[in-house]
């Protein structure tokens, strides 16, 4: 594909971005095709091809391997015995970027160590002083643009800036052809990664690794320079016995006084081990910040055997970064410590305020946990520092833990025997009291029975009395007044020239209304007391005795006995009567007319006489 010479400088500089794409792609153990990378761009999927398979040449030409860990490949770490051709002189197999390993002065060139996103580095020996050294050198020779040029220039400004026993150390810096390259010292123990792809670390031995790159972090910090790449991977060990760690790789550092490097539309480091606002790709916020946050990434996976977040697809791992909180440690590997924890999950914090405010904090909340002392991660609870310090002083503890668990047990048998005491009395009392209770209640309720039980009685034999008494004397006067009316005979067949006759029957007749008088008393009280014959039972009668009477006096009327002492009488019964229907609603309406009708003629009849 033939190129416009006013678009060759962009066209360029965009295939160099692509590249380094591909390469970190690769690195993380992913397969991508030119096609994926150039979605936005497919006028330059030949020439990312074409780069792709120079790549592959060089690889073959070098002999260089991949290793494999779980059936994925990793080809972040290089075969470091791999040898140049047979036959062939290193320092002359090929020239300078696509033709082989390039020849530097003063430097032997043995094997290639690694490669990393933009660069290759050799393992030489440095001819004049004799000593293995580590040789950096731009990965795309002569083809690198300026903003490549400029990145590398910066890692090797970085790294010289720092002077520190866990950062890899510069040695010369020089250019070959017009392309830099610079020396470091070697460090023959392999990478952090490769020990975790064996075996997870134990919590202790992983707090006091990280301990220590936290303290170099904070001198570059200090230094002004932001790694923005720390993981696994950039974690160098020395290979003695306590396995130092030797923090690498500042190619995509940022120096904070300078405006870094940066790739157009894509965040700069590891998807697994960025910050959110590293993944973002928000320039302003990439302070320290993001490499506690790579810190706490590094802790978690020494901790876990796995980053804290990682997905199918990059996209995907960086959503996970923005979006989601990690698996707590402990959820992965049950035997974590809380503490250690605590300070890997600070340094996960979303917001970067949140996070521990420098990498030297965190290294003095490892050192705290190293030392059994309370963390600052968290407020810790006062029960949690009386643990720690029993840890710290445990022959001091024991003795105070002794002495105050028989404190604790004699008062614990006290107040269980005096509460034991208290709660049988209180149970005896209150069984006592529910006792006497019951009793009285028995006792109320057997007088009540028995009381109800004799005024039911009497009440029974009151009312059969006097239903037998009132019975007896309708009875008594229903016979008198047969007798009576057949003295009489029929008004109609004789003269009444006999006085006694008519005086009877007023005599019953009388006696009849006071009857019915005292059965209507008797139907007040019943209704208003409920003993005896019922009110209505006794309505009954006195309507009997009524219209008895009111039967005798029509009869002593026909006969024509009329006597002036009793015109009041018959007056009064009428109006009696008259009284009962309406203040009663009962139906009295014969009797009541009977009476009128009887004064009436009294009346009539006393007129006459007089």
């Amino acid at each position: 594909m033939a190129l416009d010479q006013s678009e060759a400088p962009a066209v360029r500089e965009r295939l160099d971005e692509l590249l380094l794409r591909w390469q970190e792609l690769r690195q993380e153990g992913r397969s991508v095709a030119a096609a994926d990378l150039c979605t936005d761009c497919p006028e330059l999927e030949t020439l990312l091809e074409e780069q792709i398979k120079a790549f592959a040449e060089v690889e073959s030409i070098l002999g260089i391997q991949t290793q494999e860990a779980d059936g994925v490949k990793d080809e972040s770490v290089i075969n470091r015995t791999t040898l140049p051709p047979e036959g062939a002189d290193a320092t002359q197999v090929t020239g300078v970027s696509f033709h082989g390993m390039p020849s530097v002065p003063g430097y032997e060139i043995i094997s290639v160590l690694g490669r990393g996103g933009m660069g290759v580095v050799y393992q030489a020996r440095q001819v004049a002083l004799n000593r293995m050294v580590a040789l950096k050198m731009i990965l795309s020779g002569g083809h690198a643009s300026q903003q490549r040029l400029q990145r590398f220039r910066t890692e090797a400004t970085a790294v010289a800036r720092l002077q520190h026993p866990s950062v890899v150390q510069i040695h010369d810096i020089g250019e070959l052809d017009g392309q830099p390259y610079y020396s470091m010292e070697f460090v023959a123990g392999g990478s952090l990664d490769q020990q975790l792809a064996k075996a997870l670390m134990p919590p202790r031995q992983a707090a006091q690794l990280l301990m220590q790159i936290a303290q170099a972090m904070h001198h570059a910090h200090q230094n002004g320079i932001v790694h923005r790449d720390l993981k696994p991977a950039n974690i160098l060990l020395t290979g003695s016995k306590d396995s130092a760690p030797k923090i690498a790789d500042f190619g995509v550092a940022k120096l904070l006084d300078e405006d870094g490097p940066s790739l157009s539309g894509e965040p700069m480091g590891t998807p697994s081990y960025m910050a959110p606002e590293q993944a973002l790709g928000r320039k302003q916020d990439q302070g320290p910040a993001i490499d506690v946050y790579a810190l706490g990434a590094i802790l978690y996976e020494m901790l876990t055997g796995r980053p804290p977040f990682r997905g199918e697809s990059t996209l995907d791992t960086l959503e996970q970064v923005c979006s989601r909180e990690p698996v707590a440690p402990s959820q992965l590997q049950p035997g974590c410590p809380r503490d250690l924890e605590t300070i890997c999950l600070k340094c996960l914090r979303k917001e970067p305020g949140r996070r521990y405010p420098s990498a030297q904090e965190l290294a003095f909340d490892l050192q705290r946990f190293l030392q059994d002392q309370p963390i600052e991660a968290r407020p810790t609870p006062p029960w949690e520092r009386v643990l720690k310090w029993m840890k710290r002083k445990p022959a001091v503890a024991v003795s105070l833990l002794l002495s105050a668990a028989a404190i604790i047990a004699l008062l614990v048998v006290w107040i269980v025997f005096t509460a034991q005491l208290s709660r049988e009395r209180d149970l005896a009392r209150a069984a006592q009291g529910r006792a006497e209770s019951k009793e009285l209640e028995a006792d109320s309720a057997r007088k009540d029975a028995e009381a109800e039980k004799s005024t039911a009685e009497h009440e029974r034999d009151l009312a059969r009395k006097e239903r037998e008494r009132a019975e007896a004397m309708l009875e008594r006067s229903l016979q008198l007044v047969e007798v009576v009316v057949r003295q009489i005979g029929d008004s109609k067949s004789r003269t009444f020239d006999d006085p006694v006759p008519g005086a009877i029957l007023y005599h019953l007749a009388g006696q009849f209304v006071r009857s019915a008088e005292d059965e209507y008393a008797k139907a007040k009280r019943a209704n208003s007391s409920g003993s005896g014959l019922s009110a209505a039972d006794q309505l009954r009668l006195a309507e009997q005795y009524a219209l008895q009477a009111v039967e005798l006096l029509k009869r002593a009327q026909t006969a024509g006995y009329f006597r002036p002492v009793n015109n009041r009488r018959l007056v009064d019964t009428a109006n009696e009567f008259a009284f009962l229907r309406i203040a009663h609603g009962e139906d009295f309406a014969d009797a009541r007319s009977a009476f009128e009708e009887l004064a009436t003629q009294v009346r009539k009849g006393s007129a006459s006489s007089q």
